[in-house]
Parts: structure tokens; sequence; C-alpha cells
């Protein structure tokens, strides 16, 4: 059985519906589409290479995924450089929160929640600059 080994470079970083571990994980080939492969195979943050699924013990080998929707997964994995193009990514993210738990209760988002939904970190200053923007863009 033909299967392919996954390795993040951050661990718990997202592509094609799911998070990646930084620690080896060995999935079925099957569990990706021929499309899915090629995008896993040619992204940076992940070491993706064949091996065969017998030399490796069952526990090695990952269990099936729940997919999520495109929609659900981050729009960027990779932190904007560009300080307007980074601020735009968090501004948007904003909107994809839920406002009785990603929210403090002063009604400013939450950082874990709002990294969590762009899948890269971002700083408190970053949030709040965005979240500044966003208030006067929604008066």
């Amino acid at each position: 059985m033909t299967c392919i080994e996954i390795t993040a470079r951050r661990d718990g970083f997202r592509r094609c519906g799911m998070a990646h571990s930084s620690k080896p994980t060995v999935h079925d080939i099957d569990a990706f589409s021929a499309e899915e492969l090629e995008i896993l195979r040619n992204e940076p943050q992940l070491i993706v290479r064949e091996v065969d699924g017998e030399e490796k013990s069952k526990e090695t080998i990952s269990k099936p995924t729940v997919k999520v929707k495109p929609s659900d997964v981050p729009p960027m994995a990779i932190k904007p450089e560009n300080t307007e193009e980074l601020l735009a990514a968090i501004v948007e993210a904003f909107d994809g929160l839920d406002k009785e738990k990603d929210f403090t209760k002063a009604g400013t988002p939450r950082v874990d929640s709002v990294a969590a939904k762009l899948g890269y970190d971002v700083s408190g200053e970053e949030v709040a600059t965005a979240f500044e923007q966003y208030s006067k863009g929604s008066d």
C-alpha cells in the first residue's frame, strides 16, 4: 500500500482541509485527491514524501479525518509582509469570528481567535490596529 508522510514545518499548519503536525504523519494516499496531492507536494511549509505503508506501524497511519469546507480554511497560510495586506486579511477575518466566544468582554477580537482563523500568528498590536480600521469602516 502506498502512503504519504507529511511533516509540517510549523505544527498545526493547515492545507487541504486539515491541520498538519510537525511530527511525521503517514496518510493513506487515497485520502487525498490528485489535485490535493499536488497542492501538498508544492506547499513549501510541508515536507511530503511517499512511503510504503507496510513498513510503518499501524499507529503512525492517520485515521480518516473530517474535511472542512474551503470557506472554513483560512484564506492565507503565510503571513503577508506588506502591512496593508496583513491588516486587510485581519479585518476580513473579523467577519468570520463568533461574537460570543471570539471577542473579549470589552468587545475586541481575541488575538488567538484571529490567528486561528488566519492560520498564522498575529500580534495584539496588529489586531488592535485592524480592529480600529474595521470599527471606523462600520460606523
